[in-house]
């Protein structure tokens, strides 16, 4: 399912995410985007970011702490991750509500910083240049690239859509059933002789 992701979070190389996993005893990524179905309590990467977290004192949602790697449709793998403490998917388009905070926060969840400060002691003059990304670690709101993103995923839009045309068929629906339900009584009992009383008495 194509989609692209609006987040709040910070970059980092893929060669220095990938070292911070190891050392946490997890497989390294190679650039390729995790299974987004697992996310947040299947997938060890998540798990683990909401983990550290929580370990330096912070209760925000475990939901807004995951590893968005960029979809490079027809090129290399990936050389850099984003690290999210909040997240919102876009299939074709979508309202976002910044200045209210309701789609992403406002503000970095206590714990986040020390976690980035870690991730980032990962980051070392042994990543190979060609592996190494400009402004590592540097905070921002991001527009992700997430096409064929993998995993089960159904958005938004698509729920908006399915519940604006339940509407509306519920709408005509009731329409007809007012209009039509003597009609559907008056035929029925006259093709039925024993409901011919019931007919008399409406």
């Amino acid at each position: 399912m194509a989609s692209t992701t609006v987040l709040r979070g910070f970059r980092i190389s893929i060669a220095a995410f990938d070292k911070f996993l190891v050392a946490n005893n997890l497989y390294e990524t190679f650039g390729v985007p995790p299974f987004y179905k697992d996310h947040p309590d299947k997938d060890p990467m998540s798990v683990l970011l909401c983990n550290k977290v929580t370990e330096a004192g912070g209760v925000a949602d475990k939901n807004n702490f995951r590893v968005i790697i960029p979809l490079l449709e027809g090129g290399d793998r990936s050389t850099v991750a984003y690290v999210t403490y909040g997240w919102v998917p876009v299939f074709a388009h979508r309202q976002l509500r910044l200045d209210e905070g309701q789609d992403l926060p406002k503000s970095i969840p206590l714990g986040f910083e020390e976690l980035r400060k870690e991730i980032l002691s990962y980051s070392s003059d042994d990543i190979p240049m060609d592996d190494r990304i400009v402004d590592e670690g540097q905070m921002g709101l991001y527009v992700v690239n997430t096409y064929g993103i993998r995993g089960n995923y159904i958005p938004k839009e698509s729920y908006e859509h399915a519940k604006a045309s339940s509407r509306s068929k519920t709408s005509v629906s009731q329409v007809l059933t007012s209009k039509h339900l003597s009609l559907t009584v008056v035929v029925f009992t006259l093709v039925s002789p024993t409901l011919r009383p019931m007919r008399r008495r409406i």
